[in-house]
């Protein structure tokens, strides 16, 4: 956690309601909320059931929480391996019967701790060396751990946890014509990994299926012309790959591959998500098991290798995704929420198709992902980010900060983000998520002055806090934001619009922003917006585009040729100007260059405000447009996506980065990374917001996943 102690957070919610003359009374959902913070984010168990017991005691007549305490107290006691765990479950049964959910999970523990034969399962974490490595998968024998690297390029690099020595694979750098590596998958012996690689050129088609050793020789396997394809599995007895093929049309399609070379032999076309879809290969080379449907309520589906038969064996409301078939071929593992909060299941297989009911294995943290088996157990990721919103004073003529900075009065800490004021300066709008539930995002409009917040739920099933903000139209009444192509149900990028007063959404299609959605700002009447078209796609550029007609139009083009990435757009508080974050790869060099471009909206003037090789971003107009407060200090190898490790002040007219000094108490737990994101300024040039954040990856097995009494 961000602060030392849970106390300190609501110290100063606290604060802040009383400087905003709000009434900030701790209630149930409030000291929940603290508990799951604790035993989730934390890991603080203790302490977690202190605070769930508190809410068993002071809140019995709220039956919902109250029952989900006393669940959460045996969940707790077990992970300590306490025996007061078996009491805390029995008192579920006991006092809240009329809760079949967590009577269901309370009888289940049970039912495995009263069992007597335990089911022995431990959880050990994997170190992850001194270079940053995004995981993808860990090596068969648990010793090495297979991922990307960004600090020259987009590379496959090896950590071996024994010798403690990471190794680069592809040596790839950013310059124009050279390729991005990605989706490392370790072959049966861990000798090999196979990966994709495309180039890194604005409006390329093509993608690489590649081999490499782990000396980084490599072979190509398949060159296709249009859309991706990376690897999956392979094979256990390693005659071809599992893959996935993307086509232009963004469809996607699992397939053969063979190791000897030759076409991608299709399986069946597969619905995917955001990412792209996901599936496991049966020990005996078979079936193929993955998730099909939208996100939200996916279910999963086998078919067989041969292509004879296809069927659904896990149908249910709730999202059951990213199965796993087990080493020994008799189960598969997948993740589900369907008892409320998201937990590893299992489901025996025979043949192809399940055996008796699914059942729960273990509660899961909130953003877990399962990776693959080894010979030491199941390997997950898990991504602790923490993200806070603060309000700091400031002199708007001497840009002097004072006081320390205050967070906002708000119920549901570390989960909040995307801040933007209202252009009257009487309201905070921001975005809350709930990680163990996806598709639960909501807007906040918070009044500044105090009073009662609104809450709007957001049409969308991920909410991406580096990629995603919120704009407000200048009367203040609508909300705006584009979203990733297969985020929304048109399965397109789109931009959403917040009717304030209605409460009514309305959606405009947007061309393919697949991965990155564009930021958007509002024209004066309100009539248009304009947002980036990033780079990722061909012609990229700064694009007005009427929300009726549709009709758009380039405000901006860069003069020169040469590997441009546009973001952080945003506009001036008078509506004339816009500014934005312009990254020119240049070329041989492999050196970025960051540039903060102003741009007169009527007469298409354009003025560079800064540029340099220390990464800058997200730029924001102070209110009478002669600074700009920004990010610096954005290196997305080390720090995270976008996340800035200090704010700074760009004079507009010309001048030196000043550089803020924010007095926050960051976590002090080991392997966190901090910074800033999102910042804004308000109206009367008075404050700044920020959102402050934490981010952590941990990488660990799970032995004995299967409990003896299972088998």
């Amino acid at each position: 956690m961000r602060r030392k102690t849970l106390g300190t957070l609501v110290g100063l919610a606290l604060c802040v309601g009383v400087i905003f003359g709000i009434q900030y009374t701790p209630d149930h959902k409030l000291l929940f909320e603290k508990a799951k913070f604790a035993m989730e984010t934390k890991g603080d168990l203790q302490a977690a059931v202190k605070l769930f017991q508190e809410i068993v005691a002071k809140y019995p007549q709220e039956k919902e929480y109250a029952a989900k305490a006393q669940l959460y107290i045996g969940l707790c006691y077990e992970k300590l391996g306490n025996s007061e765990a078996v009491k805390a479950y029995e008192l579920v049964l006991k006092n809240f019967a009329d809760r079949p959910e967590e009577v269901a999970v309370a009888r289940e523990r049970l039912a495995a701790l009263k069992s007597g034969m335990p089911s022995g399962r431990s959880m050990t974490t994997l170190p992850k060396g001194v270079v940053f490595l995004e995981a993808f998968g860990v090596s068969p024998d648990g010793t090495k751990i297979a991922g990307l690297n960004y600090d020259t390029g987009e590379n496959i690099v090896v950590y071996d946890t024994v010798t403690n020595r990471t190794e680069f694979v592809t040596h790839l750098d950013f310059s124009e014509g050279s390729f991005w590596a990605d989706v490392p998958v370790w072959s049966p012996d861990g000798k090999e990994i196979a990966y994709e690689q495309y180039p890194n050129k604005s409006g390329a088609q093509g993608a690489e299926l590649r081999i490499a050793d782990l000396e980084g020789k490599s072979r190509l396997l398949l060159k296709t012309e249009d859309g991706e394809i990376w690897p999956l599995e392979w094979l256990p007895k390693r005659s071809a790959l599992i893959c996935v093929r993307q086509h232009q049309d963004r469809s996607y399609a699992f397939g053969l591959v063979p190791l000897r070379g030759g076409s991608f032999r299709t399986l069946c076309p597969v619905v995917g998500g955001p990412w792209g879809p996901w599936g496991s290969t049966s020990p005996d080379e078979r079936y193929l098991v993955f998730t099909e449907g939208q996100p939200g309520s996916k279910d999963i589906r086998v078919i067989s290798i041969d292509g004879e038969w296809s069927r659904i064996i896990v149908d249910h409301p709730a999202n059951d995704d990213h199965p796993l078939w087990s080493p020994d071929g008799k189960y598969i593992v997948f993740r589900s929420n369907r008892q409320g909060s998201v937990a590893l299941w299992g489901l025996g297989m025979k043949d192809g198709q399940a055996e008796g009911e699914p059942f729960m294995i273990e509660e899961m943290l909130p953003r877990t992902d399962l990776l693959n088996w080894t010979s030491q157990g199941l390997a997950f990721w898990k991504l602790n980010e923490i993200n806070d919103i603060f309000i700091q004073s400031i002199d708007p003529e001497t840009q002097v900060l004072l006081g320390k900075p205050r967070l906002i009065p708000y119920m549901s800490p570390g989960n909040n983000s995307c801040l933007r004021w209202s252009p009257d300066g009487k309201s905070i709008a921001f975005v809350t998520t709930t990680l163990d539930r996806p598709g639960q995002v909501h807007i906040v409009i918070q009044p500044s002055e105090g009073g009662k917040a609104r809450e709007f739920l957001v049409p969308v099933y991920i909410w991406d806090p580096s990629t995603h903000t919120l704009s407000w139209d200048s009367e203040g009444r609508r909300l705006g934001f584009a979203t990733f192509s297969m985020n929304t149900d048109k399965k397109q990028a789109s931009i959403l619009i917040l009717d304030i007063d209605r409460g009514e959404w309305k959606t405009y299609l947007l061309s393919d922003f697949p991965y990155s959605p564009p930021h958007i700002e509002w024209s004066l009447d309100g009539m248009s917006v304009f947002y980036e078209n990033r780079g990722e796609v061909t012609d990229p550029g700064i694009i007005e585009r009427n929300l009726e007609t549709g009709k758009q139009r380039y405000v901006y083009r860069p003069e020169q040729e040469g590997n441009f990435r546009f973001s952080s757009l945003r506009c001036s508080r008078d509506h004339q100007r816009l500014v934005f974050h312009q990254e020119n790869r240049d070329g041989p060099s492999s050196m970025t260059f960051y540039d903060v471009i102003a741009l007169e909206i009527e007469t298409g003037d354009v003025k560079k405000i800064y540029s340099g090789t220390d990464g800058v971003g997200a730029p924001v107009w102070s209110p009478d447009g002669r600074n700009l407060l920004v990010l610096s200090g954005i290196k997305p190898s080390i720090e995270g996506e976008g996340m800035g490790r200090e704010l700074g002040i760009i004079p507009v007219a010309g001048g030196l980065l000043k550089k803020l000094k924010i007095d926050i108490n960051w976590s002090t737990g080991l392997g966190f990374r901090h910074g800033f994101v999102s910042p804004d300024w308000s109206p009367d040039g008075k404050q700044i917001a920020f959102t402050a954040r934490s981010v952590k990856e941990e990488l660990f097995l799970m032995k004995n996943v299967i409990s003896k009494n299972k088998e």
